[in-house]
């Protein structure tokens, strides 16, 4: 990444306080390559595809640029008032990315999550020809043992000026060890954005947030990741250590808990959207520095979280039955397809439910057993949608039927034939609508309509023919109270 000093030709680039395409300028030919700024490569340098990187590994304080100003907005592309800078380990050993975005400077110049760019090899560094897209990684609690979240990248591809311009099949890998994005390796670039709150600034690397850590040797297993599998074959837990204090054997093997819940969105039959829902008490509906991640950009069809009108891939919470998580659509296209599902659940009590609550069809639509489908024309759907996790038509139905039970359960009716009479008892004087008396045929014989809310009635049979017959008392709230009746005078 940023450990050279010196590189040749044009071949490349960075990217540093700039919103857009438009913001990356080239590393000159036998200049400097600045400590703490990444590169991306273009081109084929040589006849043998080789760069020649010279100098000495970088120590010490590095401190780079992530400041917003009108100078470098570019309203056109990006997320207005932030920034970007393309980073990364600048030093010959891992870092920490937990002490990086926790650093007091980072804290508040930066957005709390750093942001891997990932593609497929497609053999061309034209940019029409790109397929690729950035996952996130942001930490939750801060606490030395916080593993973070991650959300894969989903892949698009891009017009001249960098803008999306229609998604692939594509997505990158998914990072599950026990860290994740945490620890980058030697080398390994990022992006980080400015913070949402301010115009951002400087963030800086020290010695602080250095590890002794070797590249895990899979994307399932601890260690240092470089966004590729290591051909080490060490045991990583049995060999980190730190000058800063921290117990990195402790934190690798003892990973705090944190209860997430990934959706996939397929859409369009054609690429998926990771969403991904964790959830913490600390955490709210409002957005979360930290625990709450930014989409880096948004594809022409895409899917997020909302918060305080922001777009996010990440979302935390603290856990409620009630809680209510708006999920948002863009739909760019005259028709856009959506499949909504749950792809995993991590440390979930499997007690719990997910749903996709539609409020303008009022509809629950089960995404933990099930997939939710729907075709949007054009446009944004802000406040249509909410992930929830009870289905309340569903409990509501249950408390009428319940409620049902109990009211028709309290009257008393029957046929008295000593006296020749057909006795409704209410002891709870619940309002009577009707009550209608029916014979074998399907005659009425009575029809009486609005009998209030008296504790007993009677209806005298004394002239009805022996036989068997119908009664139906019907209550205010249409409970109905059927009953088959032998009179015999």
């Amino acid at each position: 990444n940023s450990t050279a000093s010196q590189i040749a030709y044009y071949w490349l680039w960075k990217l540093e306080a700039a919103d857009g395409y438009n913001g990356w300028s080239p590393v000159s030919n036998y200049s400097n390559a600045e400590a703490g700024l990444g590169f991306t490569m273009k081109g084929s340098p040589t006849s043998n595809n080789t760069i020649d990187f010279r100098g000495r590994p970088n120590t010490g304080t590095i401190t780079r640029s992530c400041l917003y100003n009108s100078g470098n907005d570019n309203p056109n592309y990006g997320i207005d008032g932030q920034v970007y800078t393309l980073t990364g380990n600048p030093y010959p050993s891992a870092i920490d990315l937990l002490l990086f975005l926790n650093n007091s400077t980072n804290t508040s110049s930066l957005d709390g999550s750093v942001y891997f760019w990932e593609q497929k090899n497609v053999g061309s560094h034209y940019l029409s020809n790109y397929e690729g897209g950035y996952a996130v990684w942001t930490p939750i609690t801060g606490s030395p043992t916080d593993p973070g979240l991650y959300a894969v990248a989903t892949f698009g591809n891009y017009d001249t000026f960098g803008e999306s311009n229609s998604p692939t099949s594509g997505t990158s890998d998914d990072y599950t060890g026990p860290f994740t994005r945490r620890f980058a390796a030697i080398g390994q670039g990022f992006l980080v954005k400015s913070d949402i709150s301010t115009t951002g600034g400087n963030f800086q690397f020290d010695n602080s947030m250095r590890v002794y850590m070797p590249e895990a040797i899979s994307k399932t297993t601890a260690g240092s990741q470089f966004g590729r599998e290591s051909n080490q074959s060490q045991n990583t837990s049995s060999r980190v250590m730190s000058h800063n204090g921290m117990n990195y054997l402790n934190i690798l093997e003892n990973p705090e808990v944190i209860p997430q819940i990934k959706i996939h969105t397929r859409i369009n039959d054609t690429y998926y959207r990771e969403n991904v829902l964790a959830f913490n008490h600390t955490k709210d509906n409002n957005y979360n520095k930290y625990g709450d991640a930014l989409s880096a950009s948004l594809l022409k069809s895409d899917t997020y979280f909302i918060a305080d009108n922001y777009e996010l891939v990440i979302k935390s919470i603290a856990y409620d039955i009630d809680a209510k998580i708006p999920f948002g659509f863009n739909a760019k296209n005259e028709t856009n397809k959506y499949s909504v599902t749950i792809n995993s659940m991590k440390d979930v009590s499997e007690d719990i439910e997910v749903f996709v609550y539609d409020k303008e069809l009022q509809i629950y639509n089960d995404i933990k057993n099930g997939t939710f489908d729907i075709s949007l024309p054009e446009g944004e759907y802000n406040d249509r949608f909410e992930i929830v996790f009870r289905d309340t038509s569903r409990e509501i139905l249950g408390e009428i039927l319940d409620n049902e039970a109990e009211v028709t359960g309290s009257f008393d009716v029957f046929q008295n034939n000593s006296i020749s009479k057909f006795i409704v008892k209410n002891p709870q004087s619940h309002i009577i609508k009707s009550f209608i008396m029916y014979d074998v045929t399907g005659k009425v014989i009575f029809n009486k309509q609005n009998l209030g809310n008296e504790l007993e009635y009677s209806f005298p049979t004394n002239n009805l023919s022996a036989g068997t017959y119908i009664t139906k008392v019907t209550t205010d709230q249409n409970f109905e109270i059927t009953k088959k009746v032998i009179v015999n005078n």
